[in-house]
């Protein structure tokens, strides 16, 4: 293959990389579900520790890897450009982006025992264009020009219109999950949760109280959970708001075999003093590592609850730890809930609403809440 059809090829090729990274760092930050015919696998790679870097999903350093690659074979089109440093430069970031999709791949496959379909196209791609550099050096003293307009641009516009598209179905997923939920003004914090003070955490006096409904192995309540905490003892909040956690399991679906034994283990916890402990660390934790009942157990007992006396209790049949589970469902299905994470917002003298992880981080910036929150 000569110069031109490869510089060509490798343009293109950069600009599928720019896509499939936006389209994942997209996913990440509106904490939804890319479309994958494996979604709980794509959700389970996505939200494993090694995903991100220093809190920063790897996808966006992918984008920033994509992209720098673009302008280099750009640049490269011009028979007068200083060929042979441009591709050094394009070696050593597509063999960096080769090596680290390999690595990034072998996890996924040995560690985390998934595999996103989004993250493996990633990786082809950037092997694809590590391997079409290295076959563009002995053409690098071809005198051929080409005009990187046409391609960069034909390219550019097919990633940004795929990436317009995908962030219209991911929008769509958002509102498909946050049916508004009518009469929600008539309920109170009791009416969701039995016990409110065994389970808040702020002060008890805040004007503001938000109870959350989630799963501890849903991927969007993963996602969440740290980013929500974050936000609840940061200046915007200054620990003015009360949060209160209720359980909401996925029985039944994929990927959420162990929610409602999860969600057992953290009433038990909480029956000894150790509810907030036990649900940081579930939320915390690889989730590779509780998806199988000695991971449980070790959890328990790093945390300082015993999961043997948890296992006696599951042994005579308790009913309470059941009980209280169902409870929360119970309690959640009435309101119309009906996904997770599902946030409800009480706060004095404002209605009260429904928001997902989207936007219980965007909510606190309208006036009537950060009036309260002075």
């Amino acid at each position: 293959m000569r110069f031109r059809p490869l510089l060509t090829v490798l343009i293109a090729l950069a600009f599928a990389g720019v896509y499939i990274a936006a389209a994942i760092s997209l996913s990440q930050y509106m904490h939804v579900d890319l479309p994958c015919t494996m979604a709980a696998d794509c959700s389970t790679v996505l939200n494993h520790a090694s995903s991100n870097f220093m809190g920063v999903p790897l996808s966006a350093f992918g984008f920033l890897g994509y992209a720098i690659l673009a302008t280099l074979f750009c640049l490269m089109a011009s028979s007068n450009a200083k060929r042979q440093p441009l591709w050094t430069l394009a070696a050593v970031t597509s063999g960096f982006g080769f090596v680290t999709s390999l690595y990034l791949q072998f996890i996924s496959f040995t560690v985390i025992k998934a595999m996103c379909q989004w993250c493996l196209g990633s990786a082809v791609v950037m092997t694809a264009i590590f391997v079409g550099t290295i076959l563009l050096r002995k053409h690098l003293t071809d005198d051929t020009e080409l005009d990187p307009t046409r391609p960069a641009l034909i390219s550019g516009a097919v990633a940004l219109a795929g990436l317009a598209l995908t962030a219209v179905i991911l929008q769509n997923d958002i509102t498909d999950r946050t049916v508004k939920i009518i009469g929600l003004e008539q309920y109170k914090v009791t009416d969701l949760v039995g016990e409110p003070d065994k389970y808040a955490f702020g002060p008890k006096d805040a004007k503001i109280t938000v109870v959350e409904f989630a799963d501890i192995f849903c991927p969007g309540c993963r996602r969440s959970y740290g980013d929500f905490h974050t936000l609840l003892t940061s200046p915007k909040l200054n620990n003015k708001v009360r949060f209160i956690f209720r359980h909401y399991p996925l029985t039944g679906k994929e990927g959420h075999e162990m929610s409602d034994v999860a969600a057992m283990a953290v009433e038990f916890a909480a029956s000894k003093g150790k509810f907030k402990e036990m649900l940081d660390a579930f939320f915390y934790a690889d989730e590779e590592q509780i998806r199988r009942p000695e991971g449980i157990a070790a959890l328990m007992d790093k945390n300082g609850v015993s999961s043997a006396d948890f296992q006696k209790e599951l042994a005579k049949g308790s009913l309470w730890m059941i009980n209280a589970v169902e409870d929360d469902k119970a309690r959640a299905t009435k309101a119309g809930i009906t996904s997770t994470p599902t946030y409800i917002v009480f706060a004095d003298g404002i209605k009260t609403r429904q928001a997902d992880a989207r936007g219980i981080q965007e909510l606190w910036d309208r006036p009537e809440y950060a009036a309260l929150l002075k």
